[in-house]
């Protein structure tokens, strides 16, 4: 096993290379993690401003349909 040693730690302190192998997968996942957990937070934003477009669309047609069948009464 070879050893690294850190200079920010004036080479006092000797670190394993595997151990820093894992360090560095450990914050891989971490920030993979992280990136799903963004990525799956905007979906579900995109997904109800989706419905709520739906919605709006469907109010839209309803009070449309309303004044025509309001104006047809009046002529």
């Amino acid at each position: 096993m070879s050893t690294v040693s850190l200079p920010s730690l004036g080479g006092k302190r000797r670190v394993h290379n595997d151990g820093m192998v894992m360090l560095d997968q450990h914050y891989n996942t971490k920030e993979t993690e992280q990136k799903y957990s963004i990525m799956e937070n905007r979906l579900k934003r995109l997904e109800e401003e989706e419905k709520r477009a739906h919605k709006n669309q469907v109010m839209a047609e309803r009070k449309a349909s309303d004044m025509m069948n309001a104006r047809a009464r009046h002529y």
